[in-house]
């Protein structure tokens, strides 16, 4: 029992300094996340290639932002305030990763 206790209050102590969840800032407000993500080159890409672009912060996991556009999606990560990794979705369940320029020129 007092191990299982040690157990759980190692989790609750590694949960509040951040190590398991997105790894958000929680001073960070989602239009200051959109606004990281959109200065990348992935999403400058995204938004030359579509219009009426909607972007969502998704904070469920590894943070990440969304960009939607006419059934495309670019997801951009961001970890300690920076873009680290972006995927693009041309159409749903095609995911393509590597050189996302170039994905998202060749989506439809």
């Amino acid at each position: 029992m007092a191990a299982r206790l040690a157990s759980i209050c190692l989790i609750a102590v590694f949960a509040a300094c951040g190590v398991f969840g997105s790894g958000a800032n929680p001073r960070v407000s989602d239009v200051d996340y959109i606004a990281i993500a959109r200065s990348s080159v992935p999403a400058q890409a995204f938004y030359a290639k579509y219009a009426g672009v909607d972007a969502q912060v998704d904070r469920s996991g590894r943070l990440a932002v969304d960009f939607r556009a006419g059934g495309a999606r670019l997801r951009v990560f961001i970890e300690k305030d920076h873009v680290t990794d972006a995927f693009v979705e041309c159409s749903p369940g095609a995911i393509r990763t590597g050189d996302v320029i170039v994905a998202i020129r060749s989506c439809p």
